[in-house]
């Protein structure tokens, strides 16, 4: 197609950068028809007007894999490329965390302490081969990458690394539990590399090359299997769990526009059992990741003191607001913000109260309008919620 044609030829602009002036140069040079000359500088100017970066090589192989769809059009965009480069840039500085830790470890000494998040990573990496080799089956690029891409970002980067900092960090942590997280590190972060090889071979073989020199090209080595990691169920739940409650909390922390480096106190009420145990579990690691000071679970009955609050499951999550915030300006905002929703709202049920506009316009228009009404109605509970909250913070603090 055209579309194909065009982006085979700005392929290597892509990889390694160009000026507008020498895109404009590329464009406009040997022209069978040099009568668009003009039109196709104004349109290079438009499309590009700081000419185009370079990507490098592995953040185009990637998108291209990534976008690979079933349908016949390939939307492009260069913005996909730009966030495969930062996946990329993602991998390299994990892969430098890795080896500043590791350097001088072999791959497979099978340390036997494990924590709970060294099995559960080794639960997302079987789980993340499993979908690679089913999607490859199929042929369908797109999924591959997108299984490669999520565990390593999310689940790898995001998660992993920051969950096994307080081991590596914490020169009293037992050093068969230091030494399992090591050996995690590597391990997982070698089934990374070579799950990733084929659809982002050169930065991939460069790491490699650092971690293990000895192990030869990745080309040569087997793509990993799914079997060959272990999987955990009880550390799945247990670190799953984590994962909820420090999102829940870090939400509530951006509700509030209360800054990450501020410590906060937790408050924590519902829930089970089960909900009690894995809270002992993990409470160290929701202490650090979420930069919570105090944790205290209240009684079912007991009256909570004005709080932001979420749901993780059956459990409550609340996060006390004295002392957060500034009471007046939040309940500025808030207000605000209501009275913004209410005027949505007033026109929201003055479309769906004109018969003429239900009766004729598309069955989809006004099911969307429907599902916009249920959405104002619930963001207005909420936020009036929280303006009373506020008010009563207000009223409780002293003159």
């Amino acid at each position: 197609s055209a579309a194909a044609t065009s982006m085979g030829s700005i392929a290597l602009d892509i990889v390694d950068g160009i000026s507008l002036d020498g895109l404009i140069a590329k464009r406009t040079t040997a022209m069978t028809q040099p009568q668009m000359a003009a039109e196709i500088e104004a349109r290079t100017r438009r499309e590009y007007p700081d000419g185009i970066e370079a990507y490098g090589t592995d953040a185009l192989r990637f998108a291209f894999c990534a976008m690979a769809t079933r349908g016949r059009d390939l939307a492009f965009d260069l913005k996909r490329v730009a966030g495969y480069r930062n996946f990329c840039n993602k991998l390299w500085n994990a892969a430098k965390f890795v080896l500043l830790h590791t350097k001088e470890m072999d791959v497979g000494s099978g340390a036997p302490a494990r924590s709970a998040a060294d099995a559960w990573i080794h639960s997302c990496a079987s789980r993340m081969i499993e979908k690679s080799h089913r999607a490859l089956a199929d042929y369908r690029f797109d999924l591959y990458a997108n299984a490669v891409y999520e565990f390593a970002w999310h689940e790898y980067c995001d998660w992993y690394l920051e969950l096994v900092k307080p081991v590596l960090f914490d020169d009293n942590a037992p050093a068969e539990r230091r030494q399992a997280a090591k050996e995690t590190l590597r391990t997982v972060l070698d089934v990374l590399l070579r799950a990733a090889h084929p659809i982002m071979p050169f930065i991939t073989e460069t790491i490699m090359k650092a971690l293990s020199p000895a192990s030869g090209t990745l080309m040569q080595q087997r793509f990993p299997k799914a079997e060959t990691l272990p999987r955990d169920a009880g550390a799945d739940l247990t670190i799953d769990w984590l994962r909820n409650v420090v999102t829940v909390i870090r939400n509530l922390r951006g509700e509030m526009n209360v800054s990450p480096a501020k410590e906060i106190d937790l408050l924590l009420q519902g829930g089970n059992a089960e909900d009690r145990h894995l809270l002992a579990e993990t409470e160290t690691l929701i202490r650090r990741l979420a930069k919570v000071a105090n944790v205290r679970w209240l009684d079912d009955d007991e009256k909570a003191p004005p709080a932001s609050v979420q749901v993780a499951g059956h459990l409550k999550v609340l996060v006390p607001m004295a002392g957060l915030i500034d009471v007046a300006q939040e309940s500025k905002r808030v207000n605000k913000e209501i009275d913004k929703l209410l005027g949505e709202l007033k026109r929201t049920e003055g479309k769906l109260g004109n018969a003429n506009f239900v009766n004729k316009a598309p069955e989809a228009v006004v099911a969307k309008e429907r599902t916009k009404l249920e959405t104002l109605r619930g963001r207005l509970a909420v936020l009036s919620k929280q303006r009373d909250e506020l008010e009563a913070l207000d009223n409780a603090s002293p003159d």
